[in-house]
């Protein structure tokens, strides 16, 4: 789906994305229980409409179906009881959420679904929602996520109120969680520009056209005022406080304090070091905004007091200043500004590496180790830079580290490299000789011996021990373990990643990444999702869409992903990953809760040695612990070999098509699929799982070889003919499509 960005003042600026509405005006909290704001009973005739919000939601999973109400003229949550509505609701396309429009025209409501724009959560949109006579439309942040065809007049009910936050009259139903403000209806149809440029900027109540106007200033009370008109209302059911009513939430205003005591250090002819001391603010620092010859060019964490401004001209002055932000978006004052001085050009390249050399390799690791470059030019040593012998990189070091262990690599193969040194004026050395290594065996007992036990958790111990995340794959022989997140540093870049080659590595990340460029690598890294409903990481768009191939990621944790819905909807919960473009996935860890494990739509994926646990159900849902579906075209050459997947609910593994054409050269090998904890599922795999709304496909070259199933919950089942449902059946044989040497285990409780 499209990505919508925020809306731009008139100079181009961005829009404050802290407080939607004019900076410090207060809003709305509605607390997803019972909260709502009544305006009475406004009706509309005619045939135009328009209904605006800015809206924020702290979980979007609130209500049934992800449907929760922003502003709703209704007696009920049937689509026939909407006279017009504006809601959220989740996509059609999977457990994506994005805008809804409802309207009754002639006695017949109709539903537009935004076709994109995807909704995060705890961030600020403006919606709107628009009828001319002959089209709904929907936008997001002034551009057009939806639209659909329709004619006629609204049909009237002087009887039904409009609420905000709720769906009328039944204040628990579709409740709203998070925040409301700025709610305007029009009798007439805005237009897309007029929406757009006066989405941010208070505009006059006498406009021609403005039904009700709410721009919830008050702060405080119980009373809210309606600028435009007389449909003055109040907070909740009545004028008395109760527990429909949603609460004041005012902005934090207070900026922090300057920093102090700036200085600046070592000086080169390309870099200086600046460092200060820490600000302090009520609400506290989110980051330090730094400022050369009074321009910004760096935000540093508030965690850190220092920066290394590099690239500059040798010989040159530079005045610095810095300012602290805190999370409201409130700037500091500038600290004293201090002058730095660049030192003579540096033009000597550094020494080349010497005594570059492979050893101590692993199954899937070797490391690399040097002696120190010198460098007489000035500017000192910055890093080493290590390539395969085709030229990609491998990874990148910093001065004076003097080894560098490249991991996620394939067991008993080949790797060639060679290394240059880089200084701070980026003069780069000659390459070193190349040297090579070759990867182990994965244990001197092979999967075959090891895997003939007929006790699952023997064969669960020896995967962890011999192949698994926490065995040889990622373990740092420096720590002698798996790095944990306080052993990384924090990224601070974009959480969707747009720049091809971009390689993310040693990170703390907090939050979903979105990967839409090309050649992007992620590894050795922990994403934290805050146990927020969303992926760890989503790779490219539509399968329609082709961006964000050729992605690697390699030695990756994800944490606080416990995310079980209460909503009977397919596919509700977190994923581990959402693929749609080619790339590889070795070494993903999660072991504590996702709706759903790995989903790929997309054609050239290798996933091996993925460990993903505690595959969470939702009612009535479909969460499959590694599901293939060839949504808008078939899908070929891709393996999925050795990956442990336990506790998924409907099926271990499913291979489901919605796509007409050659399916052909898909290897699933060697897999663990484990089901220690449910008693629902459907099939322990499910092969060959065709729509009946979608046309016939063909196979070729179609192979699942060697696959365990274990279900150690002696009450649950496997499908009615057990270890798997459909499989080769529909087209089986030599060449075409073979399943080998399956096994299912029902072992004893884990």
């Amino acid at each position: 789906m499209q990505t919508i960005y925020p809306l731009l003042l008139d100079d181009g600026s961005p829009a404050n994305e802290i407080d939607p509405a004019f900076g410090d005006s207060p809003y709305l909290n509605f607390d997803g229980t019972a909260d709502y704001v009544s305006m009475g009973t406004i009706d509309i005739a005619g045939s135009a409409l328009t209904i605006e919000s800015w809206f924020n939601s702290a979980d979007l999973e609130n209500c049934a179906s992800v449907d929760c109400r922003i502003v709703s003229k209704s007696n009920g949550t049937a689509e026939t009881q909407h006279y017009w509505m504006l809601s959220t609701i989740g996509s059609s396309s999977g457990p994506d959420v994005v805008l809804r429009f409802r309207l009754k025209i002639g006695g017949v409501t109709s539903t537009l679904i935004a076709a994109a724009g995807l909704l995060s959560e705890n961030t600020w949109y403006h919606a709107a929602a628009v009828y001319d006579g002959s089209q709904m439309r929907l936008y997001l942040n002034g551009l057009l996520v939806g639209s659909a065809t329709k004619s006629g007049s609204m049909s009237q009910n002087s009887a039904i109120p409009v609420w905000v936050g709720g769906n009328p009259e039944v204040a628990n139903q579709r409740p709203w969680n998070g925040y409301i403000d700025e709610v305007r209806i029009w009798s007439t149809a805005r237009t897309q520009n007029q929406i757009a440029t006066n989405a941010y900027r208070q505009i006059n109540p006498n406009e021609s056209g403005l039904v009700a106007y709410y721009r919830f200033d008050e702060g405080s009370g119980q009373a809210i005022s309606d600028s435009a008109g007389d449909h003055h209302t109040y907070l909740g059911s009545s004028l008395t406080v109760d527990e429909n009513d949603p609460s004041w939430s005012v902005p934090d205003t207070e900026p922090p304090t300057a920093p102090t005591n700036l200085q600046v250090s070592n000086a080169a002819s390309n870099s200086i070091d600046i460092s200060w001391m820490p600000s302090s603010d009520n609400s506290g620092v989110a980051f330090y905004e730094v400022l050369r010859d009074n321009l910004a060019v760096a935000q540093v964490d508030a965690s850190d007091t220092m920066f290394s401004d590099i690239g500059l001209i040798p010989n040159t002055s530079y005045h610095y200043a810095v300012a602290a932000v805190d999370s409201s978006g409130n700037r500091s004052d500038n600290s004293s500004s201090v002058m730095g001085v660049t030192g003579a050009p540096d033009s000597a390249a550094p020494s080349t590496p010497a005594n570059f050399n492979v050893s101590d390799p692993t199954a899937t690791s070797l490391r690399l180790s040097w002696n120190a470059s010198t460098d007489t030019g000035g500017s000192g040593l910055l890093r080493y830079n290590i390539f395969y012998a085709d030229g990609s990189l491998a990874g990148t070091v910093i001065h004076p580290t003097l080894s560098y262990i490249d991991s996620g690599l394939s067991p008993e193969a080949s790797y060639s490299y060679y290394i240059t040194a880089v200084d701070g004026a980026e003069n780069e050395s000659a390459v070193s000789s190349t040297v090579s290594g070759t990867t182990l065996e994965l244990s001197t007992s092979s999967w075959e011996a090891a895997t003939a036990s007929n006790d699952m958790n023997q064969i669960l111990a020896w995967y962890q021990t011999n192949t698994g995340f926490d065995g040889v794959g990622c373990v740092n022989p420096t720590l002698g373990r798996v790095p944990t997140a306080a052993d990384l540093t924090t990224y601070t870049g974009p959480s969707q990643i747009t720049v091809d080659g971009t390689v993310i590595e040693n990170k703390r990340i907090s939050g979903s990444l979105i990967i839409s460029a090309d050649n992007v690598t992620i590894r050795n890294s922990v994403i934290d999702i805050n146990g927020a409903y969303s992926y760890a990481i989503a790779i490219g768009g539509n399968p329609s869409l082709n961006y964000g191939s050729n992605w690697n990621v390699h030695c990756v944790t994800i944490e606080n992903s416990v995310y079980e819905s209460s909503q009977n909807y397919e596919d509700r919960g977190n994923r581990v990953m959402h693929i749609t473009t080619p790339g590889t996935a070795r070494y993903i860890k999660n072991l504590d809760g996702f709706g759903s494990g790995i989903n790929g739509q997309s054609s050239g994926m290798v996933l091996e040695y993925n460990y993903i646990e505690h595959i969470v159900r939702s009612p009535g849902s479909h969460n499959t612990s590694m599901g293939l579906r060839s949504q808008g075209a078939p899908l070929s050459n891709f393996t999925i070999r050795r990956n442990l997947l336990r506790d998924g609910t409907s099926s271990a593994f499913s291979f489901y098509t919605r796509a007409a054409g050659l399916h052909e050269n898909i290897l699933i090998q060697e897999n663990i699929f484990d089901l220690p904890h449910t008693t629902s599922t459907n099939y322990c795999v499910n092969y060959d799982g065709k729509h009946p709304a979608y046309p016939s496909y063909t196979m070729s070259n179609v192979l699942y070889d060697s696959n365990i199933f274990g279900q150690s919950n002696g009450s649950a089942v496997c499908g009615s003919s057990g270890p798997r449902n459909g499989g080769c059946d529909l087209q089986s044989g030599p060449g075409i499509c073979e399943i080998t040497n399956e096994r299912y285990i029902d072992g004893n409780a884990l």
